[in-house]
């Protein structure tokens, strides 16, 4: 008797440059009942790989219970954990035609990877970046419901990029070459605004042998903005257009890594967007620098579902409080399910934010100013609480 071939196909996927597809038994037509594949996609030295989601349909189910796409990263590495294509305005609600059910990735501000992804419902063109070269992917049925399923192309990632989402970040780390990345937004009146929350770049001679050099794109000519080397902190970089440019360039690769969190914004240069992501940075128009003007800015941030918003203030200054009625900052519980929102609470000048815990995966932000505006503003970080939250141990707004 011949063994039945494995509906699951090849279980180890071997990774290369060239995108391969994978996909869910029978796809497009539905996946079969009690269905449970695994693969593991392996190259062999490090690297990172690129799973881009091109269709996901998968019974929908609280927490993912029923069907699912699992992602695990196998060993350990620093986790690349991150999704941009992803439109935060739509109902992230498990259960719904949307995106489901992640396990928290990044908790104030860490990159240490809880390992595993779990997503149902039907969502499209999503990216996820692996920490390492070793990744598991599983895929469950159970005796009822099926759908369509899913399509993944895969690859090793590649540092020149595209990015055309609305918001996202950028991890790369580890870069043994030089590359460009692009920065675009469809709308012509909307700026980019640059966040960083991390960069380790060798420093030698004023950057002139290891940089990632930021350029404004007008009209497709580049116009040079900043020249980033070293190890401390970049304030951050707001473009007068839609379009920025990103190019790294380095004589001699080592400890190279950067990790920046963007959003385009129609509001005026580094006032307001969106973000979505378990984690990230932002801070008031053009910080660390007094703006004397009559502004109005709006971010909203979702985590997702299964998470709540966390946004601690790392640094707060809006001057004295005689100018509390005309500057300061509000916060807003956002519900994407009922479209509602709760105020939460106000800041001015003189006070000292406490952290703030969503009741939801959304909140928003508005921070208002005047021509009495005398403070340098103000920098926050955003990240997801989640059911381990807890375990976690926190030290100086990170964890560990």
């Amino acid at each position: 008797l011949h063994p039945t071939p494995s509906p699951c196909g090849k279980t180890v996927l071997n990774v290369s440059y060239t995108p391969q597809e994978l996909t869910s038994p029978n796809y497009p037509n539905n996946y079969p009942i009690n269905i449970h594949c695994k693969w593991i996609l392996v190259f062999p030295i490090w690297a990172t790989f690129d799973v881009h989601i091109v269709d996901l349909d998968i019974e929908p189910s609280d927490a993912c219970t029923n069907d699912r796409l699992q992602i695990n990263e196998i060993g350990r590495g620093f986790g690349h954990f991150l999704l941009w294509g992803a439109n935060p305005n739509e109902k992230l609600i498990i259960g719904h035609d949307s995106m489901m059910n992640y396990q928290p990735s990044v908790y104030l501000g860490s990159r240490a990877s809880y390992g595993k992804s779990i997503f149902c419902g039907q969502e499209q063109s999503m990216d996820y970046y692996s920490a390492n070269n070793r990744l598991q992917i599983s895929f469950v049925s159970d005796s009822q419901t099926t759908a369509k399923g899913f399509k993944i192309r895969y690859s090793i990632a590649n540092c020149s990029r595209n990015y055309t989402a609305p918001q996202g970040r950028i991890l790369q780390s580890r870069l043994t070459e030089d590359c460009t990345m692009y920065i675009k937004s469809t709308n012509p009146n909307d700026t980019i605004s640059l966040y960083f929350n991390d960069i380790s770049i060798s420093y030698r001679q004023n950057c002139t042998y290891s940089g990632l050099k930021i350029y404004d794109v007008k009209n497709s000519t580049s116009y040079p903005v900043a020249t980033l080397c070293g190890f401390k902190i970049p304030n951050p970089i707001f473009s007068t257009g839609p379009e920025v440019k990103l190019k790294y360039e380095s004589k001699i690769h080592r400890l190279t890594s950067f990790d920046i969190t963007y959003t385009a914004t129609d509001q005026g240069r580094g006032c307001g967007g969106r973000f979505f992501n378990y984690g990230g940075v932002f801070t008031s128009p053009f910080y660390p620098s007094n703006q004397r003007k009559s502004t109005s800015c709006r971010w909203d941030i979702t985590v997702p579902v299964g998470n709540i918003v966390v946004i601690v203030f790392q640094e707060f200054d809006l001057g004295p409080a005689s100018t509390c009625a005309t500057d300061f900052i509000t916060i807003y519980d956002y519900d994407v399910t009922t479209e509602t929102e709760k105020f939460r609470v106000r800041y001015c000048g003189g006070e000292k934010p406490a952290k703030f815990e969503g009741t939801t995966n959304s909140a928003y932000v508005v921070y208002k100013t005047s021509i009495h505006n005398r403070g340098v503003g103000w920098l926050a970080r955003f990240m997801s609480k989640g059911p381990d939250y807890d375990k976690l141990i926190i030290q100086d707004g990170y964890g560990q």
